[in-house]
């Protein structure tokens, strides 16, 4: 079709402008009006340049025009004489740039008229260098448009040529091909920038697009091919915005508090009208808001005589912030965890003024102001909701309680924040619920599985920390003061039915979650008050996992403990302090046969069993008196108790002095297999610890014991090894006690050596049940097949293993035979299934 303009458009047309120049007619001089960028560009806000940067652009725009030879689009020429008209506003530029520079062309003048020169309409400046280009090359026959928010993209294509005849040019629309525009909707949602993003594009500088769109390119190539779609460099800065974005919701979190006070701070005085508009909330609720704020005199607000005006707010005493300094460095690890909806960025940070790596952790950054107003929903909860003494103390009663809590303070947000997305209030509910039911952001330590201890040694250093990979690490957490410490330690007390007080200073108590504390309070400890607190593995270890995942101990040896296990041999665990002593006990507990009766006696629970075992096991725990001093139960009485309640099993925690040693040996000689830890380095520690002061056993009691396991940590790379397993045995005298080593760990190999023969196991099974040494050493292959199956179909959960203990103590052969054959557990269960497999024999 042909390039058609009304008289509107004709007036101000280019087109009209250089054919009047084609046709060698004169030009009117007509005042032109400046205009700036703005006017004749439409910038959108995602593409904003400085200004610096953009003079620089446009400054090697025009040097770059200079060196091609590219005529300024206000030097018009006729196509068949090489005479130069300029209009008045030129030679007004031109006298003046000839004031700084006589020598200059017009050429070089354009570098310093960028005001003027980006002052003309893109389209013009296309028609301009188009007419220029006829002159030089008449079969020149295309301009093109590209789209503003990809340069790549062709809009609009206009074919121009001369006719030959009447010299005249004529020019022609040619419509591109529809396509979808997918870079139109990305603009579009591009639109909704945000501050972070706009700043961000301060520290990271893109191509700028005003240019790029300026700088038409030369089609070399079909004109279909300019409209294939490719991926815009607005599309790849918006999914770098998003990421950045996500990074900055998680540390900087808004509420509708934070934007009433920046407008107060701001203002200082405004009423809450202007509030409800700017926060889009209700009058009502943004009264209920500010009136904590007044009586914690942060504010005031005046109420008006008049009924026509609103009440006012004033700011009286802004909330300071206070400031979490993350520590810098480089940067070993980072993970993420979450706890009660309450998400925390974990770093392992090597800082150059520090000898260790710091523990860093980083959580969403709540205003101000918003956590002044979560200490006044606090206070609001705690007033409204009643709470039993039954509820603290009972376990079961007290997870219900938390869970009570926390809906509690979902609902009070609810009614402040009715339009604040769900995941956000859900946060702040954890927030709260941290505060008021927990331990603060000690809570968030305790939610990291690669932390095996958490440390508080005062109010003055920073919260410390054992990692299972770095050791003991410092914290970017500061306590808080030890007033705060005491609470803690009370409400920890309070929950287990103990205290602790200046008169009783030493607290030996256990959370809900199993974990160990041990407080204390000053002046015991001279530096200020300390606890500490024993964090123990949400997913118990088991002999799959110190066979395979942890390497503690090869196959053969956990085959033989099992051997041991099942035929009610007595063991000892021995070891240093957090050498895995109670792992190890628990991952063995787990192969006892599920007819058995199991009593555990311990200080603070620790013991895990799986469920096939529950039904016949009675956990008890000793208690320390009452400030009157009375109430105290020992290990001693549930010793002497336990051996009254027919056991088959009698799990002791721990082995600390001569009357529970006494009582324990007491048990072995009335048939009774006995399980417990003691704290020694190597199987010759354990027999001299118990048979010299302050414990004392005699020799003949000692005997009793048949084998030793000695955990150990290894000091130069903090992994858990078991270092030997031992057999107590007779002198060849008869007048003394030796240990006979069947495996010992080589640290150069980091591997087991089979030093001797179980020589007291296989008499003791010879001799209870018959069986051979070739038969037991068959039995040992056997299970250790099953272990290596195990390991390799995966299977390290602690029910899993107790479901596949119950198959082998019913039919041993079967699940033998299975592991042989390599089945999948998924085959397992639908063979022990009835049901499955009736289902499965109908469908076939």
């Amino acid at each position: 079709m042909s390039f058609l303009f009304n008289k509107k458009e004709e007036k101000n047309n280019p087109l009209n402008e250089i054919k009047k120049l084609t046709l060698g007619e004169k030009e009117k001089p007509t005042p032109k009006k400046q205009t700036t960028p703005e006017e004749n560009y439409s910038i959108p806000k995602e593409i904003k340049a400085d200004v610096d940067l953009f003079k620089e652009q446009q400054k090697r725009f025009n040097e770059m025009k200079a060196r091609k030879g590219i005529i300024d689009e206000k030097d018009y020429y006729l196509p068949k004489e090489n005479k130069k008209l300029t209009t008045a506003n030129e030679s007004t530029q031109v006298q003046n740039s000839s004031l700084n520079n006589k020598t200059h062309n017009q050429k070089q003048s354009d570098l310093t008229m960028n005001e003027t020169e980006s002052s003309k309409s893109a389209f013009e400046k296309l028609l301009m260098k188009n007419s220029e280009e006829l002159k030089k090359n008449p079969t020149k026959e295309t301009i093109t448009q590209n789209n503003y928010s990809n340069p790549q993209v062709t809009n609009t294509i206009i074919e121009t040529k001369i006719n030959q005849d009447s010299g005249k040019i004529e020019r022609t629309i040619v419509e591109p091909p529809k396509i979808q525009e997918k870079q139109t909707n990305d603009f579009n949602e591009e639109k909704e920038t945000t501050i972070e993003e706009e700043q961000t594009q301060e520290t990271e500088p893109q191509k700028d697009y005003f240019f790029s769109w300026m700088e038409q390119p030369k089609i070399e190539k079909p004109l279909a091919e300019n409209f294939i779609e490719k991926e815009t460099a607005f599309s790849k800065n918006k999914k770098i915005m998003s990421e950045k974005n996500e990074e900055k919701k998680f540390s900087n979190l808004h509420t509708p508090i934070e934007d009433v006070f920046t407008l107060l701070e701001k203002y200082e005085k405004i009423d809450t009208g202007e509030l409800s508009k700017f926060t889009n909330l209700p009058e009502p609720t943004i009264e209920q808001i500010i009136k904590p704020f007044e009586e914690d005199g942060i504010v005031e607000i005046h109420y008006p005589t008049s009924l026509t005006k609103k009440p006012e707010v004033i700011l009286k005493n802004p909330v300071v912030s206070k400031i979490t300094q993350i520590p810098q460095g480089e940067v070993l690890e980072n993970y993420n965890i979450e706890v009660d909806y309450v998400p925390a960025k974990i770093s392992i940070i090597l800082s150059h003024d520090e000898a260790r790596p710091i523990y860093s952790l980083e959580v969403p950054s709540i205003g101000k102001y918003t956590l002044r107003f979560l200490s006044f929903i606090k206070d609001e909860v705690a007033e409204t909701m009643p709470i039993e003494l039954d509820e603290i103390t009972d376990p079961k009663k007290s997870k219900k309680l938390k869970g009570r809590f926390f809906k509690e303070l979902s609902n009070n947000l609810q009614k402040y924040f009715p339009n604040t997305p769900q995941d956000l209030r859900q946060m702040l509910s954890g927030v709260l619920l941290h505060e008021m039911y927990g331990l603060g952001d000690i809570e968030l330590l305790m939610g990291d599985d690669n932390l095996e201890e958490v440390g508080i040694n005062s109010a003055k250093t920073p919260i410390t920390i054992y990692h299972k990979k770095y050791g003991w690490l410092k914290t970017n957490i500061m306590p808080g003061s030890e007033e705060e410490i005491n609470n803690y330690s009370s409400q920890i007390g309070r929950k287990v039915g103990r205290e602790i007080t200046v008169l009783n200073p030493i607290l030996d108590a256990h959370l809900l979650s199993g974990d160990r504390v041990n407080a204390t309070l000053s002046p015991i400890s001279s530096e200020g008050n300390t606890m500490t607190i024993r964090r123990f593995a949400r997913k118990p270890w088991t002999i799959v996992d110190f066979i395979g995942k942890t390497h503690t101990m090869n196959s053969e040896m956990a085959a033989t403990l099992w051997l041991a296990m099942q035929y009610e041999m007595n063991i000892i665990i021995a070891g240093g302090t957090a050498s895995g002593k109670t792992s190890a006990l628990n991952s063995m507990l787990a192969l006892v046969p599920t007819y058995h009766r199991i009593i555990s006696i311990e200080d603070v629970r620790e013991i895990v069993l799986p469920t096939y075992l529950n039904w016949n096991w009675v956990p008890l725990v000793t208690r320390s008196a009452n400030p009157e001093g009375l109430g105290e139960v020992t290990m001693l009485d549930l010793m002497v108790t336990s051996l009254r309640m027919r056991p088959d099993r009698i799990i002791v925690g721990e082995i600390r002095r001569k009357k529970e040693a006494e009582v324990l040996m007491e048990a072995i000689e009335t048939g009774h297999s006995i399980y417990s830890t003691i704290h020694a380095n190597s199987g010759y520690q354990v027999l001299r610890r118990l048979a010299e002061p302050p414990i004392s056993i005699p020799l003949m009691q000692i005997e009793l014991i048949d084998l030793i396991v000695v955990q150990y940590r290894d000091r130069k790379t903090n992994k858990r090894r078991t270092y030997e397993i031992a057999e107590v045995e007779q002198t060849s005298s008869g007048q003394g006690l030796q240990i006979n080593t069947i495996y010992k760990w080589i640290p150069r190999t980091d591997d087991w050596d089979k030093l001797n023969k179980p020589n007291k196991l296989i008499t003791l099974l010879n001799m209870h049940t018959g069986l051979t040494e070739d038969d037991i050493n068959k039995e040992i292959i056997d299970r250790q097949k099953i272990l290596e199956w195990m390991q390799r179909q995966e299977i390290t959960e602690l029910e899993t293993i107790g479901f596949l203990m119950k198959i082998f103590y019913a039919t041993p052969e079967k699940l033998k035979k299975m592991a042989q054959e390599n089945i999948s557990f998924e085959e397992v269960i639908e063979m022990m299934n009835p049901k499955t497999s009736e289902e499965k024999k109908e469908g076939e």
